[in-house]
């Protein structure tokens, strides 16, 4: 027939192979729009987890805060870093599940362990003519997220329990502040303080110290460590990861 012998031409050839292509193209759609639906699905479940368990968590202090007045100019805030910070972190890893969509999310205990050097010296090395209003000094620890806070943060300082509440406002953060109005600006300071976290994707630790070591352990087998820092040891496992960090003052490049 005609129509036989114009498929045997190379006009008809090429139409043909088009043709075919077109087709094939009908399911090929079908099939990205699906992978597409449930990407978009898997990402909603992955918000919804996060929302309400908690994102990527970064935890700077503890840092002392001081307000001080300077004669002829407006008041301020001074902030003052520990001289030492030792912070030892135990993640224990598990999933949540929305519909067929898992996620694995975490729960950190943080110990906070260190030292102030005598506030007062701290100040008149940075400017002698400050006036500081040692009655309004506040301890705060900045967190990303307060609701994820899951255990009643416990604080001591000089061995002595201590109060916690939200804020940090004053400094410009935001997180846990615990009101020092009875602090004696020419003794060092020392403090322990435990936090438990909820978190997922990610948790960030700052070295806000003079000298900072960090040591974390979990049982889960697939960290990747990223960060300005390193760990100066660490050991991977399907059992888990034990990683150390040791960062001194000049390390951080402050």
């Amino acid at each position: 027939s005609a129509g036989t012998q114009f498929l045997r031409t190379p006009m008809g050839r090429i139409l043909l192979v088009s043709a075919i292509i077109l087709l094939l193209q009908i399911p090929a759609c079908a099939v990205r729009q699906i992978a597409a639906e449930r990407a978009e699905a898997r990402n909603a479940a992955a918000a919804d987890i996060t929302k309400h368990w908690g994102g990527a968590q970064d935890v700077a202090g503890p840092l002392l805060t001081v307000p001080y007045t300077e004669s002829g100019k407006a008041d301020g805030q001074l902030v003052i870093a520990p001289d030492l910070l030792q912070i030892t972190a135990r993640v224990d890893v598990e999933s949540r599940r929305r519909g067929i969509f898992e996620r694995p999310v975490y729960r950190t205990r943080l110990q906070l362990q260190g030292r102030f050097r005598a506030p007062d010296a701290e100040v008149r090395a940075h400017k002698a003519a400050l006036q500081p209003v040692w009655a309004r000094a506040q301890l705060v620890v900045a967190l990303n997220d307060l609701r994820t806070v899951d255990e009643a943060p416990q604080l001591a300082l000089n061995r002595k329990d201590h109060d916690l509440s939200a804020g940090g406002r004053p400094a410009g953060l935001r997180g846990l502040q615990a009101e020092l109005a009875t602090l004696d600006p020419k003794q060092p300071l020392e403090f322990s303080l435990t936090l438990v976290l909820r978190g997922s994707e990610q948790l960030q630790l700052t070295p806000v110290a003079r000298q900072t070591t960090a040591r974390m352990q979990s049982a889960w087998p697939h960290a990747a460590f990223q960060g300005n820092w390193l760990p100066r040891e660490h050991h991977s496992a399907r059992s888990g990861f034990d990683a150390q960090w040791n960062i001194p003052d000049l390390a951080r490049g402050l």
